[in-house]
């Protein structure tokens, strides 16, 4: 699977360094992905609109392209 790079530049969180920016998950994916499979209906709520489904947990473009292989 491949992240999405935005083609403005930032700063990085990690390095401080100004690089485009990657969507990095804040808690790790395994964790939805264990959230879902183990859910009475499959799919992940919010508790502000518990009738809509999610797919996956809210990504942030905080870290460029190696800081986000240092944690992959």
């Amino acid at each position: 699977m491949t992240k999405e790079i935005v083609l403005e530049e930032s700063i990085c969180a990690l390095c401080n360094d100004c690089a485009p920016l990657m969507k990095s998950h804040i808690v790790p994916k395994f964790t939805s992905e264990w959230l879902k499979r183990t859910s009475a209906t499959g799919y992940l709520r919010e508790a502000v609109q518990p009738n809509k489904r999610k797919q996956d947990f809210t990504t942030f473009r905080l870290l460029c392209a190696n800081c986000e292989g240092i944690f992959s």
